[in-house]
């Protein structure tokens, strides 16, 4: 099986015409088969390309159980929360499903983090700062507010639409409320803060998307590549007209439940 390299990774980011462009990059690495240099080579193949990798470092063991339920329809049923952190915005703590391009970026000293302690954004690259330091416990995706005045991209290594959070901020722009979850600061003291619903339906958008997609194969790797406005807008209509393509195969899934009739209300509330 022959290797994917930087030159081979080079060709395809000229052919996309990606150079200099913010990417909003979910990835396996896995699924090239063999990279030479690994995800440090893929990173610096973007970087020496003058482009700005925009990456989600989700870190889910800094949520705790709320002080009191103010909210229904909130997408929680029966959460468990096992050892809580304090969130570092200058740490390297990620879930492992996140990937490993996802933690190569986030361990350059290059890098900075957004200052949301479950979802956060990590960036790197000429604009990564601007965007990054949009983004708060209250406004996770600021950030991806900011990128549709620009003509950034969305680009998938070797994984799909469930991988897609920018699909997270479509469902907002859809009228949907995001669901809310709670962390505690280095004084022990409990936030809210503003996530995502369920993804793992996400697949079923694909079809809304396809006359916008780019698609290469790198190695063993499939890549899919799409304007970020146009994919947004796109399928913030679709979610629109039909509430519950969202829904994922569990049909007892609350996340989905609860999102597709719009997110949490507060309790007490008409």
């Amino acid at each position: 099986m022959d290797s994917v390299n930087k030159t081979d990774l080079k060709a395809v980011i000229q052919a996309f015409s990606l150079q200099g462009k913010i990417i909003c990059l979910h990835s396996s690495l896995k699924s090239f088969g063999l990279l030479a240099g690994g995800a440090q080579s893929l990173v610096d193949s973007f970087l020496e390309s003058d482009c700005t990798l925009i990456v989600p470092t989700f870190n889910y063991n800094t949520m705790v159980a709320p002080e009191q339920e103010i909210y229904r329809q909130n997408g929680m049923d029966g959460e468990v929360y096992g050892e809580t952190v304090v969130f570092d915005p200058q740490g390297i703590e990620l879930e492992p499903s996140m990937g490993t391009v996802a933690k190569a970026v986030l361990m350059e000293q290059r890098s900075v983090r957004g200052n949301h302690p479950v979802c956060s954004f990590t960036g790197i690259g000429p604009k990564a700062k601007a965007l990054i330091q949009l983004q708060t416990p209250m406004d996770v995706y600021a950030p991806y507010k900011a990128l549709m005045e620009t003509n950034a991209v969305i680009l998938l290594m070797g994984v799909g639409l469930t991988r897609a959070t920018p699909i997270h901020y479509a469902e907002a722009l859809a009228g949907r409320e995001l669901f809310s979850r709670w962390s505690k600061n280095s004084q022990g003291e409990t936030f809210e803060v503003k996530v995502g619903s369920c993804s793992e339906g996400f697949e079923l958008l694909s079809g809304y998307v396809e006359s916008i997609r780019q698609t290469t194969q790198v190695g063993m790797s499939q890549w899919q590549c799409f304007p970020f406005h146009d994919f947004v807008v796109t399928l913030s209509e679709a979610i629109r007209h039909q509430a519950d393509i969202t829904h994922c195969s569990d049909p007892s899934c609350c996340r989905c439940h609860d999102s597709i009739l719009g997110g949490p209300t507060l309790i007490g509330s008409t």
